[in-house]
């Protein structure tokens, strides 16, 4: 399974299906069928859900465009800037997308994952993770509690210059 980072922005239009396909510099070993995990980056950073791929295609960036304008969220010159300098892309074409009912955010994937690091675009899970990560999104595996830390009112007060 393949942990894809994506910016928040079009992460989220994955899962309100308004992004049909997910546009990559370089094309991940992927195959109809496969499922992604996405991560949203900051300052989101947490996984999402997951999607099954349709088709992945790879070809002259005219023809990607002409395939994908309409449904890859991104307009043209977002397009043209991201693929700069290259003349092929590719096109990960998104089925079934499935949203978990609460984002797993990036402390508890750091703190159940030992060595977890988000990837720059993507990376490959090994089976251990994805059963940590479908956990975590089920509510299955304990999550971090938030910290919520009080100040005593004496370190208040003399942060103030007063005295008691």
């Amino acid at each position: 399974m393949l942990l894809l980072s994506i910016h928040p922005r079009f992460a989220e239009a994955i899962f309100d299906g308004t992004k049909k396909v997910e546009l990559r510099r370089r094309a991940p070993k992927l195959m109809a069928g496969d499922e992604v995990v996405v991560y949203a980056t900051v300052p989101t950073a947490a996984v999402l859900g997951k999607f099954t791929v349709k088709s992945v295609d790879s070809g002259e960036l005219a023809d990607l465009w002409q395939g994908a304008r309409k449904v890859a969220a991104v307009s043209s010159s977002e397009f043209d800037a991201y693929f700069d300098g290259l003349d092929r892309g590719v096109g990960i074409w998104i089925a079934n997308t499935q949203r978990y009912s609460a984002p797993v955010p990036l402390t508890d994937l750091r703190n159940s994952i030992p060595g977890f690091h988000p990837p720059q675009g993507f990376r490959y899970l090994n089976d251990h993770e994805i059963k940590i990560i479908e956990n975590l999104a089920r509510g299955k595996t304990k999550r971090t509690p938030k910290i919520v830390r009080s100040i005593p009112s004496s370190v208040t007060s003399v942060s103030r210059g007063t005295t008691r």
